[in-house]
C-alpha cells in the first residue's frame, strides 16, 4: 500500500492549519471567542466542499454528530482553561487531566486506526504499516512524556 500525494498533502495542510490556529488563539486577547470564530470559519469553508462532493452517507451522520458533540465539549473546556491561564499550559493540562480523556484518544488515534482497520475492516497489516504506526506512536509518546 502506498500513500497518494493528495492524501499526504491533505495531512500536511491539516497539520499546518492546526499549528496556525493554535498560534492565533495563543496570541488572542479573548481566547474563547477566537476559538469559536476560527472553528466557525472552518464550518463556513466546508460549505463549498459539500457543494462539490455532496452530503455524507446517512450512515455517517451519527458519527458526525458524536464527533461534533465531543469537539464542542473539548474546545469549550480548552477555551475556559485558556481564559484562566496560559494557553500553552491549558493545552498541556487538557492532555493530562482525567476530564480530557478525548485529548488522550486524539494522541493515540493512529494506533486505534491501525487496530480497527486491521480487525474490523480486514485491511492488511504488513511490516511497512507496522513500522509507520510504531514511529508515529513513539513520536507522540516522546512528545507527551519527554
Amino acid at each position: 500500500m502506498s500513500l497518494q500525494g493528495g492524501v499526504v498533502l491533505a495531512v500536511l495542510c491539516g497539520a499546518l492549519l492546526h499549528a496556525c490556529w493554535n498560534a492565533l488563539i495563543k496570541s488572542a486577547t479573548d481566547k474563547a471567542l477566537d476559538t469559536a470564530l476560527i472553528h466557525s470559519l472552518g464550518c463556513v469553508a466546508a460549505v463549498p466542499l459539500l457543494a462539490a462532493t455532496g452530503l455524507p452517507d446517512p450512515a455517517a451522520w451519527p458519527y458526525i454528530a458524536a464527533s461534533t458533540v465531543v469537539h464542542i465539549g473539548y474546545y469549550a473546556a480548552l477555551g475556559t482553561a485558556a481564559s484562566l491561564g496560559s494557553y500553552g499550559i491549558a493545552l498541556w493540562a487538557m492532555t493530562r487531566a482525567p476530564v480530557a480523556a478525548v485529548a488522550a484518544l486524539r494522541e493515540t488515534s493512529v494506533l486505534f486506526a491501525a487496530v480497527i482497520g486491521t480487525l474490523w475492516l480486514r485491511e492488511p497489516f504488513g511490516a511497512q504499516r507496522a513500522l509507520g504506526t510504531a514511529v508515529i506512536v513513539a513520536g507522540v509518546a516522546a512528545l507527551r512524556f519527554g
